[in-house]
């Protein structure tokens, strides 16, 4: 199982299930037996008084929120991606890694998540165009040290020859955030440049129908339905997936958009060529950043994804992600300390508990209702009245999680 969760409600950027996953902070009242829940800080992971294998486990963290969910491997990069839209059959629309299984091959797709998690030359990340050149940038393999952001936010820690480096993951307005956040190793020298720095974007957008083999779904990456474009005026590139037509004009579009940032200011993105690589791009780092990086012997690298579902003609409606809301809005999560509620006296087990409750509250449970400005005025009343009735109670589907598709079986248990 896997949690992420929020619905649009407008409590300065939280949500319904933000309320429900968030509700053990800041506790007004006693709990049970005169227990209260107690402040910590706001980064938590295993104790280091756990056994070792599960200090050292490799294993994946998926996180989410408002039916986005995503899955990082141990190494911190991006599995896959997931957002719920409400689309016949599954509800769902994912991005797969090319050599993923499609949804319908249960067993062998789990099998292909699972070894990937593992393996440091696979998922959605951070590349340098020029290995010889980026070799102080590169993390050296090593298995970074996992924890997480209010129980919710995963973030890894390891290193490169001349760097700490820390990759952060956030969602924000239908946006997955990935930062790496790059610190100067203590007493050594700056690099001469910064790197120009690459992404892979041959990935499949795929609907998470695992109850049919599907054309669609069967279809490689080099599809003539499938396609690159650069957009947004240069600064982010979008990856494209032509499917059927739910009955609009045109045929409908599942999309990704990837938009880069350094240290909040957009970059340029380019279709490259790369020794043939489909879906290489390129992103060359601004003049300001070698300063920013002599100034505070830091520079955070952002990228931003999006996927959505719209007909073929309104693609460019899509949101754009902007970097400072979701900054601030993640500044301030940092900044709040986290209250637990104290379930046991042993550290790791509490620690566990607490991870798979917010699992289960941010990616297991899915807000399927319509938004208000969706849901039409009542019998009887004026159009103007659907801004002013009372909201509905929201509507949660509880479902397996990220890595398992959202499947809901009859086998399955809590």
């Amino acid at each position: 199982m896997n949690p992420s969760s929020t619905a649009t409600q407008d409590h300065e950027h939280g949500s319904i299930l933000d309320d429900v996953s968030s509700s053990h902070i800041y506790p007004t009242t006693p709990i049970p037996n005169g227990i209260f829940a107690r402040p910590i800080e706001s980064f938590a992971s295993i104790p280091k008084e756990a056994p070792e294998q599960a200090r050292n486990r490799m294993t994946y963290a998926s996180f989410g929120r408002e039916g986005i969910t995503a899955t990082a491997s141990a190494y911190g990069h991006l599995l896959q991606i997931t957002r719920y839209f409400g689309n016949k059959p599954s509800g769902f629309f994912c991005v797969d890694l090319p050599h993923i299984s499609n949804p319908f091959y249960v067993k062998t797709r789990m099998e292909n998540l699972q070894s990937s998690s593992k393996d440091f030359t696979k998922g959605m990340r951070l590349l340098f165009h020029d290995a010889k050149e980026s070799k102080s940038w590169i993390p050296d393999g090593e298995i970074p040290a996992m924890s997480f952001i209010q129980d919710r936010w995963p973030s890894f820690i390891t290193h490169t020859p001349i760097f700490d480096l820390k990759i952060q993951y956030y969602i924000f307005d239908n946006t997955v955030y990935q930062t790496y956040i790059f610190t100067l190793k203590d007493k050594l020298s700056l690099p001469q440049l910064v790197p120009v720095l690459a992404i892979s974007v041959k990935l499949l957008l795929r609907n998470l129908n695992f109850m049919e083999d599907n054309d669609e779904n069967k279809r490689e990456g080099s599809h003539f339905n499938y396609g690159y474009r650069e957009w947004n005026d240069g600064h982010s590139i979008m990856r494209k997936h032509e499917i059927r037509s739910s009955g609009q004009a045109g045929r409908d579009v599942v999309a990704l958009s990837i938009s880069p940032f350094l240290n909040g200011r957009r970059q340029k993105i380019t279709l490259a060529e790369h020794g043939g690589v489909d879906g290489y791009c390129t992103i060359q780092p601004d003049a300001q950043a070698l300063n920013d990086l002599k100034n505070d012997r830091k520079l955070e690298v952002t990228l931003a994804y999006t996927l959505e579902l719209s007909s073929s003609n309104s693609l460019d409606d899509m949101l754009q992600p902007v970097y400072s809301a979701y900054y601030s809005s993640f500044q301030k999560i940092i900044g709040t300390p986290l209250a637990t509620i104290p379930f046991t006296q042993d550290e790791h087990l509490n620690f566990t508990i607490r991870r798979n409750l917010e699992h289960i509250l941010s990616v297991c449970c899915i807000p399927i209702r319509k938004l208000l400005r969706d849901v039409p005025p009542a019998h009887g009343s004026s159009a103007n009245h659907i801004h002013t009735r009372e909201v509905p109670p929201p509507l949660i589907a509880l479902t397996c999680g990220d890595i398992s598709g959202h499947r809901v079986e009859p086998s399955a248990s809590l």
